[in-house]
């Protein structure tokens, strides 16, 4: 019995590894699996039945999995999820600021933006112009600031998601999403800011803003009420 827990206890952690990483919860299982050396989740039920099972040090592993997936939940200022907000790229000391969902990367004279919206490309920018010996302006310096932005957010999206309904991140069979905020489903959805028709799946990989025009889940419905309306007042006018 306290066999099939630990067995249980492992697909719970991948069940929370799949929210936060928005993706199928047998992913997450072979994920897990192959953390604990297994080259998937069948695998490690086939040595399961040979007597394998979770020691202690596995599920550290799974938590490490789930932390990186999933940082500390507890909001520090400007909704920052936790984790490091200091630190250096080679000699450059930058600091970090999470504000309305989206990151800001900052040191002396630049700084990386990454919008909430994963659509939306992070901005890279001089912020002081009169710092001559700027690191924005090498290559290699932009490209781990990036990587330090876009891992932040990440982070930020995943707190997101796990905050969400499962059927917001992952549209069921059919192919029917719900709205986090409104609640309504379906496989359709409209966006009112530019019109454009988007399925479930591609509305809730971009965390419920538009996949073409970056539109906040505000604008986002499940049918375009607003060009219906549109028509029944040209209608009336004719």
């Amino acid at each position: 019995m306290a066999q099939d827990q630990q067995i249980k206890d492992l697909k719970k952690l991948a069940k929370k590894i799949a929210r936060a990483k928005r993706i199928e919860h047998h992913d997450a299982l072979n994920i897990v699996a192959q953390k604990l050396g297994h080259t998937h989740w069948y695998a490690a039920m086939a040595a399961r039945k040979n007597g394998w099972l979770p020691k202690p040090d596995d599920f550290a592993k799974v938590e490490d999995l789930l932390k990186q997936a999933h940082p500390d939940e507890t909001v520090e200022m400007f909704g920052d999820p936790g984790g490091d907000r200091q630190g250096q790229i080679g000699p450059h000391a930058y600091s970090i600021e999470v504000s309305m969902d989206e990151v800001f990367v900052r040191g002396r004279g630049w700084m990386v933006h990454v919008p909430e919206a994963p659509s939306k490309e992070p901005c890279v920018r001089v912020t002081d112009k009169r710092f001559k010996v700027n690191p924005i302006h090498d290559p290699d310096f932009v490209t781990r600031a990036l990587e330090i932005a876009n891992a932040k957010a990440e982070q930020v999206r995943a707190r997101i998601a796990s905050d969400w309904p499962r059927r917001s991140t992952m549209p069921d069979a059919n192919g029917f999403a719900v709205h986090p905020i409104n609640g309504s489903s379906s496989d359709t959805w409209f966006c009112l800011h530019c019109d454009e028709k988007s399925n479930a799946k591609s509305v809730a990989a971009n965390l419920w803003h538009c996949p073409h025009c970056s539109a906040s889940p505000m604008d986002i419905f499940s049918s375009a009420w607003w060009l219906e309306d549109a028509l029944d007042e040209h209608s009336g006018s004719a």
